[in-house]
C-alpha cells in the first residue's frame, strides 16, 4: 500500500510547481473629482485623476490633464478653469458667495461630466479653540516607547435658523532644522578601506553664503471630522476634538502652529464626508463601507452607467488659530536630531518659504 500512495503524493507534490491562473475581468479606470468652492477669496482648485487597475495598486493615482473643466452659478457666472500643473485646475476671477449655486462641468476623454447643484449654507463661527497635554505610550517592535501628544478640541456654532452640517479640520505647521553643512560621503583611501571626509551640499552654504536648505516648515494635515451626535442645544457643538499633535523632538524645535478650519456642508456633500470619515476609523474592520459605495456627485452624462469617484463641494468657512509652544509642554523636549541632508527631504509638505503667520 504505501508503494502506491508515495508515487501519488509525489505527483501532487510536483504538479503544484506551475501557479494557477484565474480569469479576472479587467479593471476599469475611474474618474476622481476632488473640488471645492469657497466664500473665501480664490483661487479655487479642481483636482482630477484616475484610479488605477488592481494589479496596479504599488502605484500612485494618474493625473488626468488636458481637461476642459467649467464652473457656473445660478447668478450666470461662468468661467473656464486653467490647468495650473498635471491635473489641477484653478479659477482666475470667481468668487463665492453664501446662497448661490454653484456646479461643475468636465470635458475629458471625449466624455461629459456634470456635478449637481450645491447652495452654499450660510457660515457658523469658531468660539472656542484649546488643546490638553496628554502622555501616551505606543507599542512598536515589541517595545514601549513614547509618544505623548495634545488632543486638539473645539467649541462652535452652525447659523442660526438652518440645519447645520459642518466639517471641521486641523492643520498643524511646525518649523525643523537639519545641518546639511555636515553631510559627509563615503572615500576609499589608498589602504582599501572606507573613510568619511566632509561633503557639504552646495545648498549650505558654504559660508559666507547662507544656507538655503537648513530651515524648513512642515505642514501636517488631520482627517476631517463631521458633526454628527455632539450637537448640544442652539446649533452649539462642544468639546468636539478635531485633531492631535504629536509631541517630538522635530514638532517643537521651536513651536506648533494649528488652524481649525470649520466648513458649513450642503447635506449631500455632509453625508459624503461621513462616509469617507468612518471609513478611515474602521479602516480595519470587516464592516466598514465599501469605498466604491460613498457616492459621487459628479455623474457621466455620456455614460449614465459610469462610476465616478470624489466630491465637488460649495462651502462657507470660518477659522481659528493659535501657537502651542514649549512652555505648554511639561516637560523640556529632546535636542532636534541631526540630519545631514536638505530640510526640505524631511517631509513631502517642507517648504523653505517661511509662512506669514510664522513671527
Amino acid at each position: 500500500m504505501k508503494r502506491k500512495i508515495i508515487p501519488i503524493l509525489y505527483l501532487l507534490i510536483t504538479a503544484c510547481v506551475d501557479p494557477i491562473k484565474y480569469a479576472v475581468p479587467a479593471s476599469d479606470t475611474q474618474l476622481v473629482v476632488d473640488g471645492v468652492i469657497t466664500d473665501e477669496a480664490g483661487p479655487y482648485t479642481v483636482r482630477l485623476t484616475r484610479t488605477l487597475p488592481v494589479d496596479a495598486y504599488l502605484q500612485n493615482q494618474v493625473e488626468v490633464t488636458g481637461a476642459m473643466i467649467t464652473v457656473r452659478s445660478n447668478a450666470g457666472e461662468v468661467e473656464l478653469l486653467k490647468e495650473v500643473s498635471p491635473g489641477v485646475y484653478q479659477t482666475a476671477t470667481l468668487q463665492g458667495k453664501v446662497g448661490r449655486i454653484y456646479s461643475l462641468e468636465i470635458l475629458v476623454d471625449k466624455k461629459t461630466y456634470r456635478s449637481d447643484g450645491e447652495e452654499m449654507p450660510p457660515p457658523g463661527a469658531i468660539d472656542n479653540l484649546r488643546f490638553e497635554f496628554t502622555p501616551y505610550t505606543k507599542i512598536e517592535g515589541g517595545v514601549q516607547k513614547n509618544a505623548d501628544r495634545f488632543n486638539v478640541f473645539l467649541d462652535s456654532k452652525g447659523a442660526p435658523g438652518v440645519s447645520n452640517y459642518l466639517r471641521w479640520r486641523l492643520t498643524g505647521t511646525y518649523k525643523i532644522e537639519t545641518f546639511p553643512q555636515l553631510h559627509m560621503i563615503g572615500s576609499l583611501s589608498p589602504t582599501g578601506t572606507t573613510v568619511f571626509v566632509p561633503d557639504p551640499l552646495p545648498c549650505s552654504g558654504p559660508p559666507p553664503a547662507e544656507c538655503v536648505c537648513c530651515k524648513c516648515w512642515i505642514t501636517d494635515y488631520n482627517a476631517p471630522t463631521v458633526s454628527d451626535d455632539q450637537l448640544i442645544s442652539g446649533s452649539r457643538f462642544a468639546g468636539v476634538m478635531i485633531g492631535i499633535v504629536p509631541v517630538t523632538r522635530r514638532t517643537f524645535y521651536d513651536k506648533y502652529y494649528i488652524e481649525a478650519e470649520q466648513m458649513s456642508l450642503t447635506p449631500a456633500a455632509f453625508t459624503y464626508w461621513k462616509l469617507v470619515r468612518a471609513q478611515t476609523d474602521g479602516a480595519t474592520s470587516l464592516f466598514q463601507p465599501p469605498l466604491a459605495n460613498i457616492k459621487s456627485n459628479v455623474h457621466c452624462i455620456s455614460n449614465p452607467e459610469e462610476f465616478v469617484r470624489g466630491f465637488f463641494m460649495a462651502a462657507s468657512v470660518t477659522r481659528k488659530s493659535t501657537f502651542i509652544t514649549k512652555d505648554d509642554l511639561p516637560y523640556r523636549p529632546a535636542f532636534i536630531d541631526t540630519l545631514t541632508s536638505s530640510c526640505l527631504t524631511a517631509a513631502r509638505t517642507a517648504t523653505t518659504v517661511k509662512p506669514s503667520f510664522w513671527p
